[in-house]
């Protein structure tokens, strides 16, 4: 939301899924379009945010095959959604199609778990996220998480558990979904932008703008910029 206010161009939003971060750059002023390749997201975020001042734009789209060109000035795929493409040719085309969206001197944002801190939380047993509150029912949300990684092919497979039980606490619901994710190191991925044609302005290691450190920084956080 700062790095879009500080923008007086149109932004891109990359995975932009039901809208989280879309309400955000909203309230930064931005004249946002919203890609994602789910058209039931995309139906949600229309919903969400119809009232808004200026409604987003949501175009539902292959973020390796973007209809856009030379227009945007800042792009952003946040919160680690770029690791969820996780062949390196389509990591490769992903970046180039973001490069292509922006206007020379535009800036894009890759925020990416930093692999290292990442594979602490891997384990042979599920974890517990939440468990998160839901105020509308009294009710509450458990996510429970099992996490493999696989060194020769930088990808992890993980399968999620969501449980939603009611005010009384009794399970109302369960479902299961697999995921897997690709950790890319900061020279693996430094390498592929500069390959894409991106110089690097900044690398943050969290959301405060920290410096990046590999040992300690939770995230890695990417100002790129197209020459």
């Amino acid at each position: 939301q700062e790095e879009a206010a500080q923008v007086t161009g149109p932004v891109l939003e990359l995975t932009a899924g039901t809208g989280r971060v879309t309400e955000g750059l909203l309230k930064a002023g931005s004249n946002v379009t919203c890609v994602d390749l789910s058209h039931d997201m995309l139906e949600i975020l229309r919903q969400k945010l119809a009232g808004a001042a200026s409604p987003p734009l949501a175009v539902c789209s292959d973020v390796r095959r973007l209809p856009f060109r030379d227009y945007y000035h800042l792009a952003v795929i946040p919160f680690n959604s770029f690791l969820e493409i996780t062949d390196e040719e389509d990591q490769l085309r992903t970046l180039s199609e973001a490069r292509s969206a922006l206007i020379p001197g535009g800036t894009f944002i890759c925020t990416l778990h930093n692999p290292p801190i990442r594979r602490r939380s891997f384990g042979s047993d599920p974890r517990l996220l939440g468990p998160f509150e839901i105020p509308e029912s009294g009710g509450r949300l458990e996510v429970w998480v099992n996490e493999t990684w696989n060194p020769g092919t930088r990808v992890a497979e993980a399968q999620q558990t969501y449980k939603l039980y009611d005010s009384t606490g009794s399970l109302e619901r369960e479902q299961t979904m697999q995921l897997r994710f690709s950790l890319l190191e900061q020279p693996v991925f430094a390498a592929m932008v500069r390959e894409t044609g991106f110089e690097i302005v900044e690398l943050f290691g969290d959301y405060d703008r920290s410096s990046f450190n590999a040992e300690s920084s939770p995230y890695m956080i990417w100002i790129l910029r197209r020459p």
